[in-house]
């Protein structure tokens, strides 16, 4: 058996969460001996340096997230366009003051910071930043009270990096003047703005995607049902370089809107925006589903709006359900009926213990480079609408819009394939023989099951905030696909936190964690198909955080590739993140007296990832994919050389232009890597004018997307 790390016997009651926060959901009573899990044989911990040490950016009396709850506030810029980050986050300069919007540029290796408040007006908060990745401008939106009603307004500006240099700014523009009629309602307020960039149907253009999510409701109950308003504008480089303004378009999604009137039951949706190179644009999340009785309601919950032709054409939605079927452990005594029981005493029956997304509602959606949307939440076990606190696990959840399917797969901790019907994380379960229980521990002449459990959230005490502090407190983010198909997953864990302070007489050895929240970090190889082992950062660790609590840490949107060591890739990894001078949002939910003096800071790790794992897969076997390798020379004029590896059978390759339409075409079927060669011609011969081209290769079992351009 598996030696044991950390054990704890939890006794408290059952709390029920705040009603406006997650209604109809209750945390249930925990009777669980725990351990963090340890590190498997199949994945590895990856080595890791500090090739930045933290640095403050600013100090702020504002200590809840400084970033945008469903994006990242940090983007990495590409070599080519002079390397460092650009960042965007709020801050208060002292505590009963007003929150205002900062931009900084972080260089390369250190060196000086810019950094410098974007003038605003009062209560601006929650700032969300996408890079151009063409001429490197920085967009950034916001929501801000901007004129005289108590509305808030969301407000876009950009740089534009006038000869490279930051801090051309643009005067701030309200986008979006709140409040807005929506058919027969004139106050909604759409606020929580996030951004994206992707190719604009119009030659030479590219198009920026800024949607707001609307505080007001008007279904029955009154609770929050936020839909989506959608903005677009297209641009080109010179309109940066000139700091044009832009020509706003918007939209709503009928369903979201009707989701907001409905007067027979709550539906609360949390979606992320992305968009991919073919001009579809995308909203993926899950939503949270109440009856007039108060009572949650259980149907397909993890959602995907997909809008098509660079969101004007037709909006379609697509809904999964997040479940995975689990089982009771049963001990002879005393728990005779499984140790998981209802209010009764009764043993829950295997058919209602299952595994489904929560706590998930601060997180953000990337698209791959195969045109596959990913996700990141947490799964907690459930029984009706009750979860156990203890007991959640991170998985991600992929949209494939080419046979419109999800998968879900465990990111940590990892579950096994040859678990027969419960290959997805069984804490109880985790090694052979399959389907029994690893190992019971006798507290008082009682059997427990021993449990291996990870609390991953940015705060220890579930009772905080009225009992919403999971709901509060999540914060789950992935960086985005990069060109060596390197991605990170990050979140926080405060497991060994919660076990000093609940018992630490019992956890000696946890008492030095016990103001300690912990970074957590997961690395990909190959774009998310499989995960490393995690990295754990903390104060007590690690002494390059020493005297630094971290917390609402934000990966930077693109992991920055600098080598080779041996087989695997080396990349770095820049963070932003709040040092919260006293533990716990004072600002928000006041578990202490005053506001206390925060920093955000900025750090970098250098990191090197794990080669893939072979099958990691416990939910869905992913097929051996087809891939275009590469395209050289990129630009080109007249011919350009494809590299693609096709695993086997029939593929098709097609070109399509900035506008969507496929402009030629080829067939073939094979096996292995071949090259094939494009002169850049129709599929009559025309030759075509210059600009940027999208290539896809298809199989039956998955597509592949390369940007090229002809000049």
């Amino acid at each position: 058996m598996k030696k044991l790390l950390l054990v704890y016997l939890f006794l408290w009651f059952v709390l029920a969460f705040a009603k406006p926060m997650i209604p109809g959901f209750t945390a249930f009573a925990d009777d669980i001996t725990s351990y963090r899990p340890e590190q498997t044989e199949k994945r590895q911990v990856p080595q890791y340096v500090f090739s930045q040490l933290p640095d403050t950016l600013c100090t702020t009396s504002y200590d809840y997230m400084i970033g945008g709850y469903n994006n990242l506030p940090l983007v990495s810029v590409p070599a080519n366009l002079g390397g460092g980050y650009f960042a965007a986050f709020h801050d208060r300069s002292f505590p009963n003051g007003s929150r205002g919007i900062h931009w900084a540029y972080i260089p390369n290796n250190g060196g000086q910071i810019h950094s410098a408040m974007i003038p605003s007006y009062t209560n601006a908060g929650y700032p969300a930043i996408a890079l151009d990745q063409e001429g490197g401008n920085p967009f950034y939106v916001w929501h801000v009270n901007a004129d005289e009603d108590a509305d808030l307004e969301v407000m876009f500006a950009y740089d534009r990096m006038l000869a490279g240099v930051p801090g051309n700014l643009t005067e701030p523009v309200i986008i979006i003047d709140n409040p807005v009629t929506i058919g027969d309602t004139d106050d909604n307020q759409f606020i929580q703005a996030e951004i994206c960039i992707g190719p604009s149907p119009n030659p030479g253009m590219r198009r920026v995607y800024v949607i707001g999510k609307n505080r007001s409701s008007h279904s029955i109950s009154g609770l929050p049902s936020e839909n989506i308003l959608l903005l677009y504008a297209d641009f080109n480089t010179q309109m940066l370089e000139y700091g044009n303004q832009l020509a706003w378009n918007s939209m709503t999604i009928p369903q979201l809107d009707d989701w907001n009137n409905d007067i027979t039951m709550n539906r609360r949706p949390f979606l992320s925006l992305s968009a991919d190179l073919l001009g579809n644009v995308y909203l993926i999340g899950y939503h949270i589903a109440i009856g007039l009785d108060d009572e949650w309601i259980h149907e397909p919950e993890l959602d995907v709006f997909v809008g098509s032709n660079y969101a004007e054409g037709q909006w379609s939605y697509h809904n999964f359900d997040s479940s995975l079927a689990c089982w009771n452990p049963v001990y002879d005594s005393p728990w005779h009926e499984g140790f998981f029981t209802d209010e009764d005493g009764n043993g829950i029956s295997d058919e209602d213990l299952n595994w489904m997304i929560a706590n998930s509602n601060h997180f953000n959606a990337v698209v791959d480079h195969n045109g596959r949307v990913r996700a990141i939440g947490l799964w907690p076990l459930m029984f009706n609408n009750s979860y156990y606190t203890s007991l959640h696990t991170v998985k991600s959840y992929t949209y494939d819009p080419g046979d419109n399917s999800m998968c879900i797969r465990d990111v940590y901790p990892l579950g096994n394939p040859e678990n027969g019907d419960y290959p997805h994380y069984i804490p109880w379960d985790t090694e052979p023989p399959w389907g029994e229980v690893d190992n019971w521990i006798e507290i008082d002449g009682e059997f427990y099951p021993q449990f291996e459990t990870l609390f991953p959230f940015a705060y220890w005490d579930e009772t905080a905030v009225d009992g919403a502090m999971m709901f509060q407190y999540n914060h789950l983010k992935l960086s985005k696909v990069n060109n060596e198909n390197m991605m990170v997953a990050v979140w926080q864990d405060t497991d060994r936190a919660r076990h000093a302070w609940l018992e630490p007489d019992q956890f000696p050895d946890a008492v030095a964690y016990q103001q300690s929240p912990e970074i957590v970090i997961v690395t990909s190889a190959d774009g998310g198909n499989s995960w490393s082992d995690p990295i754990f950062l903390n104060d007590v660790d690690n002494p390059e955080l020493a005297g630094i609590r971290p917390m609402y840490v934000y990966p930077a949107d693109l992991v920055k590739f600098v080598g080779m060591q041996g087989t695997q890739k080396v990349g770095r990894l820049g963070l932003l993140l709040l040092d919260d001078n006293e533990w716990g949002a004072g600002n928000i939910f006041n578990p202490h007296v005053m506001p206390d003096s925060c920093m955000v800071m900025f750090t970098e790790l250098e990191i090197v990832f794990p080669e893939p794992v072979a099958n990691d897969d416990p939910h869905l076997i992913t097929p051996a994919l087809s891939l275009i390798k590469n395209a050289y020379p990129n630009p080109f004029r007249e011919n350009l050389n494809i590299g693609i590896e096709v695993k086997q059978g029939a593929y098709e390759l097609k070109v399509f232009n900035i506008k969507g339409q496929c402009v030629y075409e080829t067939q073939g079927t094979g096996k292995g890597e071949m090259n094939l060669n494009w002169n850049g011609c129709d599929s009559r011969g025309k030759q075509l004018p210059s600009g940027i081209y999208l290539m896809q290769l298809k199989t039956d079992i998955n597509r592949s997307t390369r940007k090229v351009l002809k000049y």
